[in-house]
């Protein structure tokens, strides 16, 4: 590699390692990165680097120094620079995260996002002659009721992702239901998003249950040196979806469902599916036949409840079943009879 290039690629991988404001980096810790990609650099060569870059107009990075250490950063208002340059769809994606997403991302990666929404909304703005005309052009809606989402403590929420990234245990000060704060050593498997509600999925001391621990229930956080005690087989993807953790089972193995639907509802099943193998067919004029595979589940009692008036389940009885039991406490409850 020649040597203006070799220094140029050098160059990049610094500006690239420069976290934005409040986060910073020494420069001890750029050349740990640099040496692991392979450069021979040492303090004085990166630290002559940093100086030069810093004076470049096109590369604002600032430093604050405490005694003999530099910590660099990006300002914060900086906006984000990337090769190869940011696309329109790009640019609309970043703004339809930022308008609609924020609620289910952490403080943090919102903070190191800032630089690049700025350039997403830039970028639009000259693509468009009215500002505001193009922000209406684009929105999300959700489907059901949305509850706000809990207030997390940006430090606590930013020491369990620190953690589950570096596979890391941690002591915590925990919250659970209707009892008093309890200390935990967890080791976390993960961080899962459900709907605008973060958990982290954690294996709790030496056991062998895997539990969901709610991010706004925490009240301490401590990153500990020990790494995390891992269960053997364990899967994020199939502790979601295939044990259907988040969605409170009722038994395992799939079974045919079979709804009678009300011609009047029957276009939600047209445009979306409630499981594998769905089929509609006419039963008269009024009501259709919607059958499909799904695997009974608490949240799909929940759903069909909240559309009793159009849909009557006729099969399996283990979905019936509970559907009725639900729909009976609730009349109990108003008091009907």
């Amino acid at each position: 590699m020649s040597s203006s290039l070799e220094t140029m690629t050098r160059y990049w991988h610094i500006l690239s390692q420069i976290p934005v404001y409040p986060r910073s980096i020494t420069v001890r810790q750029i050349v740990h990165h640099l040496e692991l990609e392979g450069f021979s650099v040492n303090i004085r060569m990166v630290q002559r680097d940093l100086n030069y870059l810093s004076s470049v107009t096109l590369f604002p990075i600032s430093c604050e120094v405490e005694g003999r250490r530099q910590s660099w950063f990006w300002p914060a208002s900086q906006k984000a620079l990337s090769l190869p340059l940011m696309s329109t769809s790009m640019a609309i994606a970043l703004y339809m995260i930022k308008d609609n997403l924020l609620s289910a991302l952490p403080k943090q990666v919102i903070h190191e996002l800032e630089p690049y929404f700025h350039t997403a909304e830039e970028l639009l703005n000259k693509k468009s002659s009215n500002t505001a005309k193009w922000k209406k052009k684009f929105k999300k809606i959700d489907a059901g009721y949305l509850f706000h989402a809990p207030v997390l403590c940006n430090d606590i929420e930013a020491l369990i992702y620190e953690a589950v990234l570096a596979d890391k245990q941690i002591s915590v000060l925990y919250q659970p239901r209707n009892s008093e704060p309890k200390h935990y050593v967890l080791s976390p498997l993960g961080i899962v998003c459900k709907g605008n509600v973060l958990y982290l999925v954690a294996r709790s001391g030496e056991g062998q249950d895997v539990k969901q621990f709610h991010l706004s229930r925490f009240q301490k956080v401590e990153i500990l040196a020990s790494d995390v005690v891992r269960l053997k087989n364990f899967d994020l993807d199939e502790y979601v979806e295939k044990d259907a953790a988040f969605s409170y089972p009722i038994q395992q193995k799939a079974v045919e469902l079979m709804l009678e639907v009300d011609e009047s509802f029957v276009f939600f099943f047209e445009n979306t599916t409630i499981g594998e193998h769905q089929a509609i067919t006419n039963i008269d004029e009024k009501t259709c036949l919607v059958t499909a595979h799904v695997t009974p589940n608490s949240e799909l009692i929940w759903w069909l409840a909240g559309r009793s008036d159009l849909i009557t389940v006729t099969s399996p009885a283990v979905v019936k079943d509970e559907l009725m039991e639900l729909l009976r406490k609730a009349n109990q409850r108003y008091g009907i009879a």
